[in-house]
């Protein structure tokens, strides 16, 4: 992946804690609470998105650059486009969450975004963000107040009135146990446990660390969930067993392993940091984070992304029930179930179809009641239409998911699968490998592409697909060995 590398000052580096509440088209924004408040809604951002809002508020209708952004959201530091992309994305879907959507942002290719407020006349015009302000005393005694509140807190959304739903789950790294007694092991296993650590607070979770001033203070205690492991040597080579815990009940929720080459270039904590977060990740699932997630229903999303990528849909499809009967109102549930039951009603018996898609069918009617703008809605109503002569209907319903989301890895993989089936193989290509650059870590989403590049004769796209199960999962060789004799019969490999 490609990396803005800054060597760049961040002299206007946004400090959430101190900026100014301001107006957005209809919408109140607090920056310091990351709380974006309409008539009927309230939405809490993750804190870089808050920050790239902020960063963009500050000059409405004028271009921001990628490098004041990174200076002013990353202190400068070297970030990849997509963690950019992910920033302005989520700030799109929280537009779309709305009827009207109350601003745009426009991309600028190779230069920058520019913020577009809609609906100024019904509300004050957005102020320009200062970069520094002087505060009343007593506003500034308020924000000390808070801030010594939330201390280790401050990265996680407690909603008030009294709801103590996370937007977030809190993490901890435990020490990963070395493979054998000896030096070596212990400071290779040492300095993992510091590596994954490090490499976690890259993503979206709140990562709680150990006090770094000698008290002694449980910090795996105050977290949701524990990361952790032990490393075992296998012949000439290492393997870690990675586990994802639930602290509050000490099951394991997620597990998983990843082979510790002696090549230092490979990152191998990046990797466990990254399925990590990628067993965490509700976004398969409900796009509607609205800090009403709790620990356990985090919990229930990481089996569910498990059972995704086993492919196990009624393991998938009870767990996403289970979420739903939690959250009752949420459109984006309501249509995961739609999606999941029409995976299973292909897997399952012919006698359980018919009740598998009257499923399906209740709960896309049912998610298009309470969201109307999902993504997930789009992909579902995608799936329920059929025949040959449906393709361009499937085709303007993954188009309107895209558009309303366009970081979910499954829009894009459904619309290439669907553009090669009809003949416009490079553009289905080019779909396939941006679903894998969405989804790095999902076994079925890169062998499904590896498989779907075979069907289009992209032969170095399979191969590289190939390439990365095989250093991803290298105990699936059964896996890895059909794929490439799959890929040899087709396109002549030998």
């Amino acid at each position: 992946m490609d990396k803005l590398a800054h060597d760049i000052p961040s002299p206007g580096r946004i400090d959430l804690a101190r900026e100014p509440d301001f107006a957005l088209g209809v919408l109140g924004v607090r920056p310091s609470r990351r709380e974006v408040a309409g008539a009927s809604a309230k939405h809490f951002l993750q804190r870089r998105v808050m920050q790239v809002l902020v960063a963009l508020a500050r000059s409405p209708n004028e271009v921001v650059s990628q490098n004041e952004l990174i200076g002013r959201c990353w202190d400068g530091l070297s970030v990849s486009e997509d963690a950019i992309g992910r920033c302005i994305g989520q700030l799109r879907k929280l537009a779309a969450a709305w009827p009207e959507p109350p601003f745009a942002i426009e991309t600028i290719p190779g230069v920058g975004y520019r913020i577009n407020p809609r609906a100024r006349e019904a509300e004050p015009e957005v102020r320009a963000a200062p970069e520094r302000r002087r505060w009343p005393l007593a506003a500034a005694a308020i924000m000390a107040l808070a801030a010594a509140f939330l201390g280790a807190w401050w990265f996680v959304v407690r909603p008030a009135q009294g709801s103590q739903a996370v937007l977030y789950p809190t993490i901890s790294v435990t020490p990963f146990q070395p493979a054998d007694g000896s030096p070596t092991a212990k400071a290779y296993a040492a300095t993992l446990t510091g590596e994954v650590l490090d490499a976690a607070s890259r993503y979206n979770l709140v990562v709680i660390r150990p006090a770094q001033n000698g008290a002694r203070t449980n910090s795996s205690s105050a977290a949701d969930f524990q990361v952790g492991g032990r490393i075992v040597q296998k012949g000439s080579g290492r393997t870690v067993t990675s586990e994802l815990v639930d602290a509050r009940h000490g099951v394991v929720v997620y597990s998983f392993d990843t082979p510790a080459p002696a090549d230092p270039k490979i990152d191998v904590a990046a990797e466990i940091a990254g399925r990590i977060a990628h067993a965490l990740d509700p976004s398969k699932l409900t796009n509607d984070l609205s800090g009403k997630l709790s620990p356990s229903d985090y919990t229930l999303v990481a089996r569910a992304n498990d059972a995704i990528d086993r492919f196990d849909m009624p393991d998938t499809l009870g767990l996403v029930q289970a979420l739903a009967r939690r959250h009752p109102d949420d459109g984006d549930l309501q249509a995961a179930i739609a999606i999941t039951a029409v995976f299973g009603a292909q897997q399952a018996p012919p006698s359980d179809r018919p009740a598998l898609v009257l499923l399906a069918r209740l709960s896309t009617a049912k998610a298009a009641e309470l969201r109307p703008n999902s993504a997930l809605l789009h992909i579902a109503r995608q799936l329920l239409v059929g025949g040959p002569l449906s393709y361009a209907q499937q085709e303007r319903e993954l188009r309107k998911a895209k558009d309303l989301d366009p970081n979910l890895h499954v829009t894009f993989n459904a619309l290439g699968e669907l553009m090669i089936t009809v003949g416009r193989t490079n553009e289905g290509v080019a779909l396939i490998t941006r679903s894998i650059q969405l989804e790095p870590m999902s076994e079925v989403v890169i062998a499904g592409g590896a498989n779907d590049f075979v069907e289009a004769g992209a032969a170095d796209e399979a191969n590289d697909a190939l390439q990365r199960e095989e250093n991803l999962w290298p105990d699936d060789a059964e896996a890895a060995r059909h794929l490439r004799y799959v890929t040899a019969f087709y396109l002549g490999a030998p």
